[in-house]
């Protein structure tokens, strides 16, 4: 995203990873903020829990939004950075106790025309979780957004191991943007995109 003195535009820096486990990268990610210019930090398999206060895990300059695994939960978890300048909230309505999932609407304070927010939309897919709860959930959440932001840029992204989407890229114009094997021929990590 190129910054400027007078605001910020669509394409943000993302950088997305899954860490296995937060508690002892943390100054790793701080050395990541420092070192390059990112906008939004996604971060899957955080495994962070409610003994871990926001304290431990905040970043300087940014808003921390966490969506933690269940306190007897082996794996999972989603931590997300966005720079402040940014102004995002969580869609709280989008949260399903059986999936894993965060959704963050960023407004900035220019957007190309015809958009007026950004969807950020993170998935934690657990390998051998059934592909049609996700699907199901997924869908009603799009159709849901696309309802009530029309005019938003919407991005899927995250950790979704050996998932399918099936008709969801049809049905509701996904663009799937990562479409090569990253691991052992399997495209676990995908990227999805909805532009009005």
């Amino acid at each position: 995203m190129t910054k400027e003195t007078t605001g910020y535009h669509l394409n943000p820096q993302i950088y997305f990873s899954n860490v296995r486990s937060m508690i002892n990268k943390v100054d790793e990610i701080s050395n990541l903020i420092l070192l390059k210019s990112f906008d939004i930090i996604v971060i899957t398999e955080s495994w962070l829990n409610s003994d871990v206060t926001d304290n431990y895990v905040s970043q300087s300059g940014y808003k921390t939004f966490r969506r933690d695994r269940n306190d007897d939960q082996r794996g999972g978890g989603i931590c997300t950075y966005i720079r402040e300048q940014l102004n995002a909230v969580e869609i709280c309505d989008m949260n399903d106790t059986e999936i894993k999932s965060q959704w963050l609407l960023i407004k900035t304070d220019r957007l190309p025309r015809g958009i007026n927010t950004i969807i950020l939309g993170t998935i934690y897919h657990p390998p051998r979780n059934d592909d049609r709860c996700l699907r199901a959930h997924v869908f009603k959440c799009l159709d849901h957004l696309l309802t009530v932001y029309p005019n938003s840029g919407i991005l899927v992204l995250g950790d979704f191991n050996q998932f399918r989407p099936g008709n969801l890229c049809g049905s509701l114009k996904l663009k799937k943007i990562v479409k090569k094997p990253i691991r052992g021929g399997n495209v676990l990590h995908q990227f999805f995109m909805i532009l009005p």
